[in-house]
């Protein structure tokens, strides 16, 4: 056991020069730097009453609106919707809050929907920690948040979700989008469970495989969040789907996979809290991915949906950590996006 221990640690001082494992640990202190920052720099929108919230943001920057849209779906007070692209909806209006995060304030798209919500005289609000995004919200004095990046040190978006979440939080809170009474995300960070030991076992499990992560109801937002996290850290193929959804189409479609299904492993992530027909789907839809000759592997979570939310953030950052250091890679580099953004 000590030597396996002892071959963990040289893996990670050779692979992790960039800190990821440091970055993932310090998710709880990412949460708690902008619970009290946040109301001192932010620079708010006027208050009014909006009747829709349009978030654009891509990749690793989209990751907290998505768990946030999902985990507080009862208590939200108007539509919010997450756009992935380079332009607003149509249907934003004078009563919609266009919301422009991108992590490094780089992002080609958001600058585009920055541009595109400033010619229609759209209100925003800008989320970043820099960037020709923060350039230009200083410039047109348009209200806007940055925070520091200190407890981030491996710089890569997807690590530090803790940062554009709670940012998210925050202005949902200060905006009346959360309804009176809304669980509070911020109690819920103090007592984030320890992630890092079972994600390690699960890791040492599923090397040299890929992955399919399923959700449900509100950690759907999580299933996106580890499978973005699978393909950036860990070089692993890892699409992900929705029950009940996926019980419409996907279960005929995994033939086309026999040959490749020792390969495979469908990941549940299972909730105490869903509902009775829920988890019911949960344990008949692992059955029929097992009937047909795939792997599962279920991960639970208990206690309320915003600590289940956040454990299973932790979760997703080492699984994804683990397996890359296990497969000898390096979990800060993202060398074929790096060449497409060279010759785009």
């Amino acid at each position: 056991m000590k030597s396996k221990h002892t071959a963990l640690t040289r893996a990670i001082e050779r692979l992790d020069p960039h800190q990821v494992g440091l970055s993932t640990s310090l998710l709880p202190k990412q949460i708690a730097f902008v619970a009290k920052d946040f109301p001192k720099n932010a620079k708010l929108p006027p208050h009014k009453k909006w009747n829709s919230v349009v978030i654009c943001a891509m990749g690793g920057s989209a990751l907290g609106a998505d768990l946030l849209r999902y985990v507080y779906e009862d208590f939200l007070n108007v539509r919010v919707t997450i756009v992935q692209g380079y332009r607003v909806p149509a249907f934003a209006d004078r009563n919609t809050l266009v919301v422009l995060c991108s992590y490094s304030g780089t992002i080609e798209e958001i600058i585009s929907c920055f541009k595109d919500a400033r010619s229609r005289k759209l209100s925003s609000f800008v989320v970043a920690s820099g960037g020709e995004l923060m350039r230009l919200a200083r410039h047109y004095r348009m209200p806007r948040y940055a925070f520091s990046t200190e407890f981030n040190p491996s710089k890569q978006p997807r690590i530090g979700t803790g940062y554009t979440m709670t940012a998210l939080y925050m202005l949902f809170r200060e905006a009346r989008v959360l309804k009176p009474g809304t669980p509070d995300l911020l109690a819920a960070a103090r007592t984030i469970p320890p992630e890092q030991g079972k994600a390690l076992i699960a890791a040492q499990r599923l090397r040299a495989h890929s992955c399919i992560i399923i959700g449900a109801e509100h950690l759907r937002g999580n299933a996106h969040i580890i499978s973005n996290q699978l393909n950036e850290s860990a070089k692993a193929f890892a699409p992900y789907f929705f029950l009940s959804e996926l019980n419409h189409h996907l279960l005929e479609g995994l033939g086309s996979l026999r040959t490749a299904r020792r390969h495979w492993t469908v990941i549940f992530l299972d909730s105490s809290s869903y509902a009775p027909r829920m988890r019911r789907r949960v344990t008949v839809t692992r059955h029929v991915f097992e009937k047909q000759g795939f792997k599962t592997l279920t991960v639970p979570f208990a206690g309320s949906r915003i600590a289940q939310c956040l454990a299973a953030l932790s979760y997703g950052s080492w699984l994804s950590y683990y397996l890359a250091i296990l497969g000898g890679i390096r979990p800060s580099q993202i060398p074929w996006v790096d060449y497409f953004k060279k010759e785009l």
